[in-house]
């Protein structure tokens, strides 16, 4: 069985990291019976000449244009009533004690469509079509549309949250109503998602309980690494395949269109409108979650099971790839025929992934393999950490998942690898020698030396200092694990 040494594998203080994962439960919604009680709230909605003007976007008002407060569901000062005694439509007092007219109700209408959310609109189109009273035909369409907006953004979001449930719950009851409820392509794409979210809950073993040793990584017995690895294998191992399209997305640059390769402009007009293509198509995927607690939700549970992590790492011999290399010769070239997805959303990966526990800080200079020691020496095997190179889409137009602080707050801590360094950084001594020597250090820093060294040691990475001073604000412990992984025999195994 393969196994790979840890030296000195161990956190700076000491310290263990455990945690659960945590669950989240569905909310719930209204009863029909609330319709002739939200007729009457619409009474008291103001027409749009006295809203608030430049109303928010997909579902939300502009932050100086709070929602509407809905009245309470009952007013003994209001009732609602299909038809009056000689045949017109009813009067239904607003709060002004003023009557109702067709422009009235046309009005309450337009105000409900712009400010109500999904549950509170349909309940008011429903009130507005039972009420007796005329409305116009644009405006109920309008609604109708919103309605249909607000749905199926409802619906993308469950799926972005990949729980089963909720989700086929919501495909259920749409599909039990007439049609036209959600765009039919968002539809269609949910129930292939609850079929994908069915066979995963048939997937893969779970880990074995236990705590992996501190000192040697072993290849789990328990994982198939050929089957798991297997589409990965032929075009990574070695090193061997790169993205067909692999560029960067500079933002603010002159020329923002890069190589990545070797970093230089992208000049040719078909690859810029191409790329530049794809980066809006990735933006509009996250569009309707970017920002919330719900992308949050759904990058945390890009995290991924060490066992996998080990897995892989054994399978394609990552351990002495450096960071920045697993993602240009294996991340990028496995998801760009996927819809250039996120790593962790690959089917066979998505079997070995959950809401993460731990958070990983390390540097993209730095050997992939201490970053796996760091990950999984001394913790439970159960453990799931979470992995940018994984969990966020590899991309341009994922700024959308540059966000990690809700990621943070999931997770129980922050293990930040750091594997030791040699040379002049660690020379002792008394005055001009070492770094103890303002003239030493200075020289240091200006060394070529420095320039590698900055490379690996997470206090000169800008991303990594970020991240650090974000698990102290929200008082997460946080986790050095200075770990070096090498192969007790160089020939193999």
């Amino acid at each position: 069985m393969a196994h790979r040494s840890v030296h000195d594998g161990r956190d700076e203080h000491g310290a263990t990291v455990q945690a659960e994962e945590e669950g989240a439960a569905p909310s719930g919604g209204g009863a029909e019976e609330q319709v002739a009680a939200l007729a009457a709230a619409m009474a008291r909605l103001p027409t749009p000449s006295a809203a608030p003007t430049g109303g928010g976007e997909r579902g939300g008002a502009a932050a100086e244009e709070p929602p509407l407060t809905l009245p309470p569901t009952t007013s003994p000062s209001t009732t609602v009533t299909g038809s009056s005694n000689d045949g017109g439509a009813s009067a239904v007092p607003n709060s002004t004690g003023g009557g109702s007219s067709v422009e009235d109700a046309t009005e309450r209408l337009q105000a409900a469509t712009k400010w109500y959310p999904l549950h509170d609109l349909g309940l008011a189109v429903a009130a507005a079509e039972a009420s007796g009273q005329a409305v116009d035909g644009l405006v109920l369409a309008e609604a109708h549309a919103r309605l249909a907006q607000l749905a199926t953004d409802e619906l993308i979001t469950l799926m972005y949250r990949r729980q089963l449930e909720p989700l086929a719950a919501a495909v259920a009851e749409l599909d039990a109503e007439s049609g036209g409820a959600v765009e039919a392509a968002v539809l269609a794409e949910a129930r292939t998602l609850v079929a994908v979210l069915e066979t995963e809950l048939r997937g893969a073993e779970p880990a074995p309980a236990g705590t992996h040793p501190m000192d040697t990584l072993t290849e789990p017995a328990h994982i198939d690494a050929a089957t798991v690895v297997g589409p990965f294998v032929m075009q990574c191992k070695g090193k061997g395949k790169e993205a067909q399209n692999g560029y960067e997305f500079w933002g603010g640059d002159d020329q923002p269109w890069r190589k990545s390769v070797d970093k230089s402009p992208v000049t040719d007009p078909a690859v810029i409108a191409s790329e530049t293509q794809h980066k809006e198509e990735a933006e509009a995927d996250d569009k309707a979650t970017a920002e919330t607690p719900d992308h949050a939700t759904k990058l945390r549970r890009c995290g991924v099971r060490i066992d996998f992590l080990l897995a892989l790492t054994f399978a394609l011999d990552l351990w002495d790839w450096y960071t920045w290399e697993v993602v240009q010769h294996l991340v990028k070239p496995a998801t760009e025929g996927e819809g250039r997805c996120r790593f962790a959303e690959l089917p066979g990966v998505r079997l070995y992934t959950g809401a993460a526990t731990v958070f990983m800080s390390h540097c993209w200079g730095g050997r992939w393999g201490d970053l796996v020691a760091a990950a999984c020496a001394g913790a439970d095997t159960r453990r799931v950490v979470w992995i940018d190179v994984f969990a966020v889409r590899q991309w341009p137009g994922n700024g959308a998942d540059l966000d990690f602080r809700g990621v943070l707050e999931g997770c129980a801590a922050a293990i930040v690898a750091a594997a030791p360094i040699e040379g002049t950084l660690l020379k002792e001594g008394d005055g001009d020698e070492g770094m103890n020597s303002f003239e030493a250090r200075e020289a240091f820093l200006k060394s070529d030396e420095y320039q590698e060294v900055a490379k690996v040691l997470p206090f000169c990475r800008l991303w990594c200092v970020v991240e650090m001073a974000a698990v102290l604000n929200l008082g997460k412990p946080l986790v050095f694990a200075c770990g070096k992984v090498e192969a007790p025999d160089r020939g193999g195994g």
